[in-house]
């Protein structure tokens, strides 16, 4: 769940995922399991749970995901609630943007693989002049979510920021703001293992 959503609306949602019997497809194949407690993770925080003692302990964790971007700020590792932002404009967002333009100046349009491509490699097996579109694009993404940061009160030239999730990418290949302090965790799995990670000490606690 989303940081800023998780302290109200917590309950509702382990309510909603009540441990009990669950039936379900995947690929074409029955699956019947028993589900016998339910553990709620925010995520965003989750994607570095597993190496936060390794980072600054004054941080900002900035997950740009498909539909939004969740921004966590830390102090001694620990998430300040009141600095907790979600924007809900991200990747779909800037590839609509991206074919807008494009159409705009070519008359032609791209497919999501195809901007995804430059997204994640730099570059993409299409003319050039359209990949020099999308790069060019991707900047002003990049640019509008460092402006985000100082919008509401954080300079990304002075924190320690680590980018995660789908759009860690962009930020480090077309990000303006570059050095040390700004790392990029460009793993898009990286919430799934910190909500595994989670759960593996939360189940040691109980066992203790």
């Amino acid at each position: 769940m989303p940081f800023t959503r998780f302290g109200q609306e917590k309950a509702e949602f382990k309510e909603y995922l009540n441990p009990g019997d669950r039936e379900f497809q995947y690929n074409g194949k029955e699956y019947h399991i028993k589900c016998s407690d339910v553990f709620l993770y925010p995520q965003c925080y989750a994607a570095v749970a597993d190496r936060l003692g390794k980072l600054p302990g004054e941080l900002l964790i900035v997950d740009i995901g498909s539909k939004t971007v969740d921004i966590i700020h830390t102090r001694k590792h620990i998430p300040v609630e009141s600095d907790c932002i979600t924007i809900p404009s991200a990747l779909i967002q800037c590839m609509a943007n991206i074919n807008n333009v494009i159409y705009r100046k070519t008359n032609r349009t791209l497919t999501e693989e195809q901007i995804q491509q430059v997204m994640m490699y730099g570059n993409a097996p299409y003319s050039d002049k359209m990949v020099q579109i999308v790069k060019e694009e991707l900047a002003v993404f990049a640019k509008r979510i460092e402006a985000a940061l100082k919008e509401h009160g954080f300079d990304p030239e002075m924190t320690p920021v680590v980018y995660v999730g789908g759009g860690a990418g962009v930020m480090k290949r077309f990000g303006s703001v570059t050095g040390r302090h700004i790392m990029h965790i460009e793993d898009v799995k990286a919430n799934a293992l910190g909500y595994e990670y989670l759960a593996h000490q939360q189940l040691k606690r109980k066992q203790l």
